[in-house]
């Protein structure tokens, strides 16, 4: 087995004269062996070697050395200078998954739950089944799985009926694929802690600077104070609509209460007020907005009596 190994790594090479060191030959015979984990027991290397490792380590340090212009293929460019085993998968991991569109790592990060299960057991799905599980778009699923069947970490089945199925193509891949997937799933549990934490900031904010501009509507616009309630009742209510709707944002909301006041009271509320509201509204930062987002309609605000 070791024989056999050793002329996979070398007999390609010999081809168009380039050359292996010898002692990266055993490393990589070495640091390539499977992993098993006895029941109860530690795991450890055994006899043979992981094809997918194989192939994926070797093709990266023969693309680098190519770029070099090196005849023979050091140690040190494995070892030292490209960082050995673990960080030449972990690149080349992050190089194909991040080819991918931003849903589509969306998408495959779902998709991996079920293609490389925590059991280290391979399952093949078809494309529909696996939309249907993850709650994916159809067309987004269809994204991943020409692009990692190009890449030949998905290979195609054919399940019973003639339907095309898809696989891991080794179950080495689980391995390489499985932290990939949930480090991006917490990179994006994260990324949402973090948004909904400014949200509650700049929102709570908002409503403290809108009863501050109702304020100064009573001072510098005469509004009665009767008016000024019922008004200001109104116009919350519809602003705590508004922001529960994450399409919002509050450059939105603001300007929209400028309009509101301007149309509720036009003429008690003077022109110099409109400008520092408004003014307000352009220095707050804006908030990521989704695809269909639209201003709020300032003739959704309910009219006071």
């Amino acid at each position: 087995k070791k024989e056999g190994g050793k002329q996979a790594i070398e007999e390609p090479a010999k081809i168009v004269g380039r050359t292996w060191d010898g002692k990266l030959v055993d490393a990589l015979l070495n640091d390539l062996r499977p992993v098993a984990a006895p029941e109860g027991g530690a795991p450890k290397a055994v006899e043979g070697l992981e094809l997918p490792f194989l192939q994926i380590v070797c093709r990266e340090l023969w693309n680098e050395a190519a770029r070099r212009g090196l005849p023979e293929i050091p140690e040190t460019l494995y070892r030292d200078e490209m960082g050995g085993k673990e960080a030449i998968i972990d690149r080349y991991v992050e190089r194909v998954m991040g080819a991918l569109s931003k849903p589509g790592q969306a998408c495959a990060a779902e998709m991996l739950r079920y293609l490389a299960p925590p059991s280290g057991v391979k399952m093949s799905y078809p494309a529909l089944d696996l939309a249907d599980y993850t709650r994916q778009p159809q067309a987004t699923v269809a994204e991943v799985v020409d692009h990692l069947v190009s890449e030949r970490v998905l290979r195609e089945t054919t399940v019973a009926g003639g339907q095309a199925s898809y696989e891991l193509s080794h179950d080495a891949y689980i391995g390489m694929l499985r932290p990939w997937a949930s480090q991006f799933r917490q990179r994006a549990i994260d990324a949402q802690r973090i948004e909904a934490g400014r949200q509650g900031v700049r929102k709570g904010a908002l409503i403290v600077g809108i009863a501050g501009l109702f304020l100064v509507a009573l001072i510098v616009g005469g509004w009665s104070a009767y008016k000024l309630a019922e008004v200001y009742r109104q116009t919350t209510w519809q602003v705590r609509r508004l922001m529960s709707d994450p399409r919002t944002d509050t450059n939105q909301i603001l300007q929209s209460v400028v309009l509101y006041l301007q149309r509720e009271r036009a003429s008690e509320i003077p022109l110099h007020l409109a400008r520092a509201l408004e003014a307000a509204a352009s220095r707050i930062p804006e908030e990521p907005l989704m695809r269909d987002n639209r201003a709020p309609d300032p003739r959704e605000f309910p009219a006071a009596n």
